[in-house]
């Protein structure tokens, strides 16, 4: 089925996929690592001629609080994220150079139903960027694809992205990733719609 997958991506004409490598299920427990299926989806792509862009999140039991989401990590592990981007870079050197550090921070589920935290994900963010480069320098460290929302500060769901941005810009992240994924989901919006004058001035 993965393999067939990946054909049909393949002759619908698109050259990249975004895969998603959940860290709870190739590291089990700490420094174990389990590629098997990983080597399997990343050899099929290769195989099928397709670039890999590797999604890295998803947080075993060993590095979380008891009766915590698989979203939540806390600055303890963050080392033990960072540890995993090395072996992940490391294993995959020549075969994946694209991975992106998490995913949608600036919502509260994604960041373990916790208030989002712009800082921390940029310390989390440039602890992995040094990790990955330390394995492969070629590797080109993606920061996570925000969640397009107007949350305003302070919000229990989450945080405006573009004020995110910015937030983890004043935290110092410039020089901690080498591209920024994107999400523009228009959801009920079609994407010929003017764009919100709130937004536009925040972008300038």
């Amino acid at each position: 089925k993965i393999q067939r997958t990946l054909q049909m991506v393949r002759q619908m004409g698109s050259p990249w996929i975004v895969e998603y490598f959940p860290w709870a299920y190739y590291e089990p427990s700490k420094g174990r690592y389990d590629w098997a299926h990983a080597d399997l989806v990343v050899d099929h792509a290769v195989n099928q001629g397709l670039t890999v862009i590797a999604r890295i999140d998803f947080v075993p039991e060993w590095a979380r609080p008891a009766e915590t989401t698989f979203r939540y990590l806390d600055r303890e592990h963050y080392a033990d994220y960072a540890d995993f981007v090395y072996a992940f870079a490391e294993h995959f050197r020549g075969r994946v150079q694209y991975v992106v550090i998490w995913n949608e921070p600036n919502l509260s589920f994604e960041w373990g139903y916790r208030p989002v935290d712009p800082a921390g994900y940029a310390e989390l963010l440039c602890m992995a960027y040094a990790r990955a480069k330390e394995a492969n320098p070629d590797l080109q460290v993606l920061a996570a694809g925000l969640a397009p929302t107007l949350e305003p500060e302070g919000s229990e769901w989450g945080m405006d992205d573009l004020l995110y941005l910015q937030r983890m810009y004043d935290a110092g992240v410039r020089g901690c990733f080498d591209g920024l994924a994107i999400h523009a989901y228009g959801l009920t919006s079609p994407p010929d719609d003017p764009a919100d004058p709130q937004q536009l001035n925040l972008a300038r």
